[in-house]
């Protein structure tokens, strides 16, 4: 039986960015730097017998290849051009799409893959049969999780990350709350070391993850589902909204805030929640749309039995979407698991 080929993993990055370089793991062309994203796409096609190449140049040409194309400002050009030599030479060709979390990227790259899969949703690709949801993933390895009965966290809430204009209310709501931990950075991936952070998140019940810069997804959403917490996400819409405006405190502060915020409210109102656009209906994680209400939202979150479903969906999703991009693998690229895949807990 011949051998079966290699997949051939190829990152289109900016190498001089260092923000988005994370500690070192070893691929075909670098030991020194890799991809944040690397362990999170290494785990999902661990089934798979993978080569990796760091590229940035439109240069590497391989056979089998998935290229990974980053943010916003590539030129649609160059990369359908490069795009169109690997098909040239006879390899159907998969993408594999991070960072665009403005929403700003051209997608008519897409037309040249036999499938996408790419972080950050966006309206636009639920219209295209061949692109599909990917999760961010973490920016801390996941070994430095543990595995904490939640009974035994210390901490009902933490929040560790930067004081952006959009969670001076988050903050401002925490400072009269003694049941939690709270931790500002400078800046991104400053403050605690990544076990230092891992601690913090396996010590607490319920992470706070407000929005980053554009989007209402994050890291941190990810960390929380895998430190066994249960992730509080701020949304942008869905038909929930109205909802978290129902006790004291809420209708308080939405009396307080005047028709400016409750014009607010119903302009959010007809946009579709993110997170139920991006992983369904069933998204079960706590959401919140005013950090205003973040008292009474926490006081409302029975943390046990909730903990305990988020766990089965996230191990769950985690299976599906591995066994996903397992089929498109198979489908288009005709590659055949060389072992077991990595179990997702």
């Amino acid at each position: 039986m011949p051998p079966v080929p290699p997949l051939n993993i190829i990152w289109q990055r900016d190498l001089s960015h260092n923000r988005y370089w994370a500690s070192a793991a070893p691929t075909a062309t670098t030991t020194s730097v890799v991809p944040r994203e690397y362990e999170w796409v290494s785990s999902l096609l661990s089934a798979f017998d993978v080569h990796h190449h760091l590229d940035g140049r439109y240069e590497v040409v391989a056979p089998n290849p998935i290229v990974v194309l980053e943010g916003q400002e590539y030129d649609p050009d160059q990369v359908q051009a490069y795009l169109h030599t690997l098909r040239a030479q006879g390899s159907t060709v998969g993408i594999l799409h991070i960072g665009d979390e403005f929403g700003w990227a051209p997608l008519e790259v897409y037309d040249e893959a036999a499938f996408v899969y790419r972080n950050y949703w966006r309206p636009e690709i639920d219209s295209l049969a061949h692109c599909h949801y990917l999760p961010l993933g973490v920016n801390c390895p996941r070994d430095l999780f543990e595995p904490t009965a939640l009974s035994d966290r210390p901490y009902r809430w933490s929040f560790a990350g930067q004081a952006k204009p959009s969670r001076h209310a988050m903050i401002e709501t925490l400072a009269q709350r003694t049941d939690g931990h709270l931790v500002i950075n400078d800046h991104f991936n400053s403050g605690l070391s990544k076990p230092e952070y891992a601690t913090l998140l396996s010590n607490t019940q319920i992470v706070l993850c407000p929005r980053g810069w554009a989007s209402v997804e994050s890291y941190r959403f990810y960390e929380a589902l895998e430190a066994g917490a249960i992730p509080l996400v701020e949304d942008d819409g869905g038909g929930g909204l109205y909802r978290e405006h129902c006790t004291l405190s809420a209708s308080w502060n939405a009396l307080k805030g005047g028709p400016k915020y409750w014009y607010d409210i119903a302009k959010r109102t007809r946009r579709p929640s993110y997170w139920q656009s991006a992983f369904g209906p069933d998204f079960p994680c706590p959401r919140i749309y005013k950090w205003e209400n973040l008292p009474a939202t926490l006081d409302e979150i029975d943390p046990a039995p909730l903990a305990a479903t988020i766990r089965n969906w996230w191990t769950h999703y985690k299976r599906s979407l591995r066994d996903h991009m397992s089929a498109s693998i198979h489908t288009h690229l005709h590659i055949a698991h060389t072992r077991e895949a990595e179990i997702l807990p």
